[in-house]
């Protein structure tokens, strides 16, 4: 089922915050939405609860406070998970996570909160469309069977080659998507050649045609299932967790 996620920002714990929540609370009962509260006094402990939360999200209502004018950061990962988002607490369109958000409200009250949440609840999408990412510290350990991902437009991933190929690769069946063809994204990603969003944007658009029965590489489905999972997190996957990610594809780890 998705949920939706309310960010609370600095000093919300002085304005009453355990009222507005058990308002929210109530009021998402009646709309029959999932709940879940975050609270962080600075803007990379809000994006931290964006990760955290990552899972079956179908919405993010966040009030900065006093960081709605810097919080660049924050825009960006709204941006990048693509599920409605409405900014709370912001006057003017041209602050950095106002652009791109569908809606936002001057006001950051409980009603300004009660209102966001009434307006969310209906778009967020069924619970067999919604995006599903996972954390990079997942990485290789979760099963995803039945799982449902919406695909992204895919920004020029590069093409796969096949000179060069390890021995473990090289005499792999290529019916489908193979170990041979993630590797390659990620040492383009490693080498500069592709950016984070586009690796994850390739990935999820790869990991949401595995889960509808697309074929792969025979005996490999678990192994490409969970490493492009972890390879779709909006916020990006260090580069230790490329290399650790490319290490098990050529089968070297086991």
């Amino acid at each position: 089922m998705s949920h939706v996620l309310i960010l609370h920002g600095p000093n919300m714990f002085l304005k009453g915050v355990e009222d507005i929540d058990d308002a929210l609370r109530e009021r998402a009962s009646e709309l029959g939405v999932e709940l879940h509260i975050h609270r962080a006094n600075g803007e990379s402990g809000l994006i931290d609860g964006i990760e955290q939360h990552l899972r079956n999200l179908g919405g993010v209502i966040v009030n900065l406070g006093p960081h709605a004018g810097s919080a660049v950061a924050l825009a960006e990962t709204l941006r990048l998970i693509g599920c409605p988002s409405i900014a709370l607490g912001v006057e003017a369109d041209g602050v950095p996570v106002a652009q791109g958000l569908a809606q936002n409200d001057n006001a950051s009250d409980k009603a300004a909160y009660l209102r966001a949440l009434e307006s969310i609840s209906v778009k967020i999408p069924p619970a067999e469309s919604s995006s599903e990412l996972q954390p990079q510290a997942e990485l290789g350990i979760r099963k995803t069977i039945g799982r449902r991902l919406q695909a992204t437009a895919l920004p020029g991933p590069v093409p796969t080659k096949s000179i060069g190929r390890k021995e473990g690769l090289a005499a792999a069946a290529t019916d489908g998507l193979g170990r041979m063809e993630v590797s390659e994204q990620i040492r383009a990603k490693l080498s500069g050649r592709i950016t984070t969003q586009a690796l994850s944007a390739w990935a999820r658009e790869r990991w949401a045609k595995l889960q509808g029965g697309a074929p792969c590489e025979d005996g490999q489905r678990e192994t490409l299932d969970s490493v492009l999972l972890a390879l779709s997190s909006p916020v990006g996957i260090t580069d230790d967790a490329l290399v650790a990610a490319l290490t098990r594809l050529s089968g070297l780890n086991r």
